[in-house]
């Protein structure tokens, strides 16, 4: 069984709604829709905000880039006080998706929901 943010190739390629919170309207904006492949790509399905267009293709671009995602993660049990743990998600692994959720909330301020 899967939920959300895990992504098995039987689920692949799944849509995702882009969002954001507008400061100014106090809601939030739909950004637009990507696709996740069964390899763990994303590519633009559609841009509903034209004024985050390079910025969407940019986020697009620069994950593909990469051969996986860190994620926060607890640490290791007798690590220093207010040490900080990450773990490495490579693409295609189930949590994957769960990491980009992640990847977009920390460096965009975007939310990432399977549409």
């Amino acid at each position: 069984m899967t939920d959300d943010t895990t992504m098995t190739s039987a689920t692949a390629p799944l849509l995702l709604n882009l969002t954001a919170f507008d400061d100014d309207d106090d809601g939030w904006t739909d950004l637009g829709q990507l696709t996740l492949s069964a390899d763990g790509l994303l590519s633009v399905k559609a841009i509903t905000a034209p004024t985050v267009r390079a910025k969407v293709e940019e986020f697009v671009k620069l994950t593909n880039d990469k051969p996986g995602l860190h994620m926060d993660t607890a640490p290791l049990p007798g690590s220093p006080q207010f040490a900080v743990a990450s773990r490495f998600i490579a693409r295609g692994e189930p949590d994957f998706l769960a990491a980009i959720v992640d990847y977009a909330d920390k460096y965009y301020g975007w939310t990432v929901e399977v549409g």
